[in-house]
């Protein structure tokens, strides 16, 4: 009975999953395969595994995920948004507590959000780059926010992600 439960129950979580962790979920797997893959990051931080073996963390406490270049010391936080309201001239990517810690956070380690617009999160048109340091609110301008926008499918490196939270 225990190996029939273990087999449904990724099958179960994922029908009762509201439709916004459903899509948040998705972009999360298009941002760990296609910005940050797995030859280029190491996971540091993982608190849950999908039935597909896809990684990442599943907390209101932190981003996403937590990763380290395997090419020098950096280690940083970062975390998906997914936004299928494109034509909103105010994004709201976080809730006004969740966007405090992030702020403590980005103190020890930098804390960055990624965003993702499109009729599918797996293959979004857009993906916009910030770090929380750039920001003052857990709201962005949409015209702020397209000088944060990056290539759908490139693999970000770390030299990237340092510059960033130097352009503020």
């Amino acid at each position: 009975m225990a190996i029939v439960m273990e087999a449904v129950r990724p099958i179960f979580v994922e029908a009762i999953r509201p439709d916004t962790c459903t899509k948040n979920y998705q972009f999360d797997i298009f941002i760990r395969q296609n910005l940050f893959p797995v030859t280029r990051y190491e996971l540091m931080l993982k608190r849950t595994t999908d039935a597909a073996g896809n990684d990442y963390i599943e907390t209101l406490k932190e981003p996403h995920f937590k990763l380290k270049s395997r090419f020098s010391d950096l280690v940083i936080y970062a975390d998906g948004k997914y936004n299928k309201r494109q034509n909103d001239p105010m994004i709201e990517w976080c809730e006004p507590a969740e966007f405090k810690r992030y702020q403590e956070l980005d103190c020890q380690i930098p804390v960055y959000v990624l965003i993702g617009e499109g009729p599918d999160p797996s293959e979004p048109e857009h993906v916009y780059l910030f770090p929380v340091r750039n920001v003052r609110y857990n709201r962005i301008l949409r015209s702020r926010l397209a000088n944060y926008e990056i290539p759908t499918y490139m693999e970000i490196y770390g030299k990237d992600l340092m510059s960033l939270r130097l352009d503020y």
